[in-house]
C-alpha cells in the first residue's frame, strides 16, 4: 500500500475486483456526471477483457471512502506492446488536492514494471485540474478530438428530418429501442457491430 499525507489519511491500494467495481462506478460518475458509469457496464468491460493484455489498476481512499481511481493497460494488437494507455478519475469534490498526482504516481511506476516505456490519455479541456496534472507531469499533446452533441428537449423542432423520415419509413427501416429488442438473442452482437463501424467513421482529431 502507498500512503500520503496530501490530504490527510489518503491510501492507494490495488483495486479489487469484482468487490470495487460499486464503488469505482460511483467515482467515475462523480468525476464526470456527463458520462454516467454502472457496476454492470464494468463488469462486462472486464469479463470481455483479453487476459493476455497486462493491466493494473489502483483506487484511492481517504478514511475509508473511495474518492479516486485509476489505472493502465495495453490496449490490442494495433499498439506496440510497450506503450500502455493510462486513465485516471478523482471525484469531483475531491479534484485538485493531490490524489490524481499520487494515482499518476502508482500507475507510471507500475506502466515501468510491466515493461512499458511509454504512457498516453485523454484529457477534457473543460476539466481544468485535469489538464494541470497532464502538463504538470511532462505529459505533451498529441492530438485534439473535437466533440459535437445535439440536446434533444421536447421543444425542439425536427420537422426538417420530415422528408428523411418518410423516406426511410418508404424503404421499410422501422426504429426500436434497445429495451425492445431484449429477447433477440442477436441484439448485442449487432449493437457491437453498429458501435464499430460506427466508431470507425468518427474524426478521431488532428496530429
Amino acid at each position: 500500500m502507498i500512503t500520503t499525507d496530501l490530504p490527510a489519511q489518503l491510501s492507494l491500494r490495488p483495486a479489487r475486483f469484482p468487490a470495487d467495481f460499486a464503488a469505482v462506478a460511483a467515482v467515475m460518475t462523480a468525476a464526470d456526471a456527463r458520462s454516467p458509469t454502472t457496476p454492470e457496464l464494468l463488469t462486462a468491460r472486464h469479463v470481455a477483457a483479453d487476459p493476455a493484455l497486462k493491466v493494473s489498476e489502483w483506487v484511492a481512499e481517504v478514511g475509508g471512502q473511495m474518492v479516486g481511481a485509476g489505472g493502465i493497460g495495453q490496449q490490442d494488437a494495433q499498439e506496440h506492446q510497450d506503450v500502455f494507455w493510462l486513465r485516471i478519475w478523482v471525484a469531483a469534490t475531491w479534484q485538485r488536492r493531490g490524489i490524481g498526482q499520487a494515482l499518476l504516481a502508482a500507475l507510471e511506476h507500475d506502466v515501468l514494471t510491466l515493461g512499458g516505456r511509454f504512457a498516453k490519455g485523454g484529457v477534457r479541456q473543460d476539466v481544468p485540474g485535469a489538464v494541470a496534472l497532464a502538463e504538470g507531469a511532462g505529459y505533451g499533446r498529441a492530438w485534439t478530438r473535437y466533440e459535437s452533441k445535439l440536446e434533444v428537449t421536447p421543444e425542439r423542432d425536427f420537422s426538417a428530418f420530415g422528408p428523411l423520415l418518410e423516406r426511410l419509413d418508404g424503404e421499410g427501416v422501422v426504429f426500436r429501442s434497445v429495451a425492445e429488442l431484449e429477447g433477440d438473442p442477436e441484439r448485442d452482437r449487432q449493437l457491437w457491430e453498429l458501435d464499430w463501424q460506427l466508431l470507425s467513421d468518427v474524426p478521431m482529431g488532428m496530429a
